[in-house]
């Protein structure tokens, strides 16, 4: 576990610091002392300016041993970015994180936590705590307080999380923060403990698994015990003070997915129907452009069945139909005068079948379709099925 703290030049005063969990006092100048006592980290790093460190680095030292990280004093950008590389540079890979905000100054504990973030992506570092001894929020009996302010930072993670998922429908991330939630409130004994955290995130993962692997039916379903759970998870969340931001991100998901709350049998009405061209919308907003086309392809084919009351999951009528479409395409290649609105859908047929070939098979010929182009066509004739399949 490793530390970062900063040193200031401000008058130091003795305080008694409060454990609120073990209810006990640590009386000293300095805070990250108090991180030693109840953290024991293996290295503390203290992030001082050449005049904090003549004003107080040899007292800071008689009472911690520390390794110091010299920073400018911050008072342009190009200083401020210099900070931040500093405090990078210095945190090794794979460490664990406590964080003292106590005595930075201006932008000081700004430029730490974004430099921290950052970290957890490029050197897998993880942040156990960020704390701040409130010196002028003592008690009765004259303790000062020590706030775990890591809640805050977390906004971020769920920020993230949620856009995952809703923007690239990506679940990993949020199912991972439901989990934590749940099982750290356990934990903690809170009074009133969560019950449907846990259970929503593995919702949202197969919601996730759903889409990627193109299964409508399962989407529908899941979407149906997703928006069940919605209000029992917003209720876990109300009894967590610490992560009541999260029920504001909450409601994005709910209003992205209960367009697909209904039953599974639905999916070949009009209202699954609907759902299926949601579906394509929604591939297209994250870049999921296989799984568009695909399901686009197989919407075509789904809505003539339903056109002429027949299984749309039958494998003969689907193959049937298949068939057809092809066929009309041959015919249209040598009749002058053809049916308008038949060759308007022959010609969408055709384009998504030959996109969805150049895709299936990894573009293996002598003149592949450049990406570029692909996911232009992609959005343009994805957006063309759904308006047939919307059409009266």
């Amino acid at each position: 576990m490793i530390a970062l703290s900063f040193l200031g030049k401000g008058k130091y005063e003795p305080a008694d610091y409060l454990n609120s969990e073990s209810n006990r006092v640590h009386s000293t100048k300095y805070f990250v002392s108090y991180i030693q006592e109840f953290f024991k980290p293996e290295k503390i790093f203290v992030i001082m300016t050449d005049e904090a460190e003549q004003m107080h680095g040899s007292a800071l030292a008689e009472t911690v041993q520390y390794e110091k990280i010299k920073i400018p004093s911050g008072k342009n950008e190009k200083e401020l970015w210099e900070i931040f590389e500093r405090i990078a540079e210095k945190v090794p890979d794979d460490s664990e994180l406590v964080i003292d905000v106590t005595h930075g100054f201006r932008s000081q504990p700004m430029i730490v936590l974004a430099a921290a973030t950052f970290l957890k992506t490029v050197k897998n570092v993880k942040i156990k705590s960020v704390l701040y001894g409130a010196f002028e929020a003592k008690n009765e009996a004259g303790q000062t307080p020590v706030f775990d302010i890591t809640p805050f930072l977390n906004i971020m993670d769920w920020s993230i999380a949620v856009g995952q998922f809703v923007k690239l429908g990506n679940a990993e991330l949020l199912q991972t923060i439901l989990e934590e939630l749940h099982t750290t409130a356990h934990k903690q004994g809170q009074e009133i403990k969560p019950k449907q955290l846990k259970n929503y995130g593995a919702i949202l993962r197969k919601i996730t698994e759903s889409f990627s692997l193109n299964r409508p039916a399962e989407i529908l379903e899941n979407a149906s015990i997703l928006a069940d759970k919605t209000s029992h998870v917003k209720d876990d969340v109300k009894n967590l003070y610490y992560a009541k931001p999260l029920g504001m991100l909450l409601d994005k998901i709910e209003s992205n997915f209960s367009p697909l709350s209904m039953k599974k049998n639905d999916l070949f009405t009009p209202s699954g129907f609907n759902a299926q061209c949601y579906m394509i919308k929604y591939y297209l907003e994250t870049h999921q452009f296989v799984q568009a086309v695909t399901l686009s392809r197989e919407v075509i084919v789904s809505k003539l069945c339903a056109l002429d009351n027949l299984d749309p999951l039958k494998r003969d009528t689907r193959e049937a139909k298949e068939k057809y479409l092809n066929s009309l395409e041959q015919i249209n290649r040598i009749t002058l005068n053809p049916d308008g609105k038949t060759v308007e859908l022959v010609r969408l047929w055709s384009r998504i079948r030959d996109i969805r070939n150049d895709i299936d098979h990894s573009g293996m010929n002598r003149n592949p379709t450049p990406a570029k182009t692909l996911i232009e066509n992609v959005n343009d004739y994805c957006s063309q099925v759904i308006e047939f399949v919307n059409a009266p």
